[in-house]
């Protein structure tokens, strides 16, 4: 997981962060998971707007 910031994919910028890391804690029964975040600043505009319009439009295409 050392890599991780690099193995995000890039839409996910879009949404405005990127996942810095991932932490699994296991204690008795349970597992408890904890993502952290980096904010992203920058993003590729074009990118975003396919991203986000194919988001938007999942629900139609499910259902048809």
């Amino acid at each position: 997981m050392t890599d991780l910031l690099k193995q995000n994919p890039k839409e996910l910028a879009c949404l405005g962060f990127n996942v810095a890391d991932i932490d699994a804690t296991f204690k008795k029964s349970q597992v408890q998971l904890s993502a952290y975040y980096k904010k992203v600043d920058s993003m590729d505009a074009r990118m975003c707007k396919i991203f986000m319009d194919e988001l938007r439009q999942s629900p139609k295409k499910i259902l048809n």
